[in-house]
């Protein structure tokens, strides 16, 4: 994969991605997925594991066939099920799977072109696993929290996200990291204005929620109107 395959995928990579719940109600989950992309999110993640292999097939088929192109689905852990539906690509925890294992069974299954546009993203929480990712060519993107109080976390606060950001910068090298972070953890409208700020040029950024999007219609317009105010320092690195 060539260094410009990453930043096409980076570009296309979602800037207001909605976190599924954890429940086994199908129903429930195809509205709320339904109610965050018209709130406009460009991104939805799939994190249910109280389906059983065939509802969630069957479900996430269901999603796909109702997102419209400008939204991808995004799987998590399960680069079988991501094939399986068409997802756009798979979400893997900070000690999950590598990416270059994943990007390869994406290419014997689906074929080089497939492999070359299939988003890979992963959960990062401290400095090293940033850094790490930002190494990997084969990632595109990561969710860093938490960025503010969420239930059983410990908010990293507005200065402490940005200095995780700096020291992942300087550790790599300098200049803006070659991915896409997004912000997750307690996010609300009032706080899109800060991440915005921490942004560098050369990296792109986002926000990444689960109740905000996908439970409460006029907040997570808001969420989105905010963000869609602000738009990625791209420039050279």
């Amino acid at each position: 994969m060539s260094q410009g395959d990453r930043e096409r995928r980076v570009a296309a990579s979602p800037r207001l991605l909605a976190i599924t719940a954890d429940h086994g109600d199908a129903a429930r989950l195809l509205d709320a997925a339904a109610r965050a992309v018209n709130a406009g999110a460009d991104g939805i993640q799939w994190r249910v594991t109280a389906l059983s292999d065939r509802r969630s097939a069957e479900t996430l088929r269901q999603l796909r066939r109702r997102l419209p192109e400008r939204c991808c689905l995004i799987v998590n852990d399960r680069p079988d099920l991501a094939l399986a539906v068409d997802a756009h690509g798979v979400h893997a925890k900070s000690n999950g799977l590598a990416a270059g294992d994943v990007r390869e069974l994406v290419r014997r299954v689906g074929g080089e072109e497939r492999a070359r546009a299939f988003l890979l993203s992963r959960a990062v929480h401290r400095v090293d696993e940033l850094v790490a990712a930002a190494a990997d060519p084969e990632l595109d993107a990561v969710t860093v929290s938490p960025y503010a109080a969420s239930p059983g976390k410990t908010a990293l606060g507005h200065d402490g996200f940005a200095a995780l950001l700096h020291e992942a910068r300087v550790t790599s090298g300098g200049g803006g990291l070659p991915l896409r972070w997004l912000a997750l953890g307690g996010l609300g409208p009032e706080h899109v204005e800060d991440i915005a700020s921490l942004a560098v040029t050369g990296e792109r950024f986002g926000l990444a929620a689960i109740r905000a999007l996908g439970e409460d219609g006029g907040r997570a317009a808001e969420l989105a109107a905010r963000l869609g105010e602000t738009s990625d320092p791209v420039g050279a690195r």
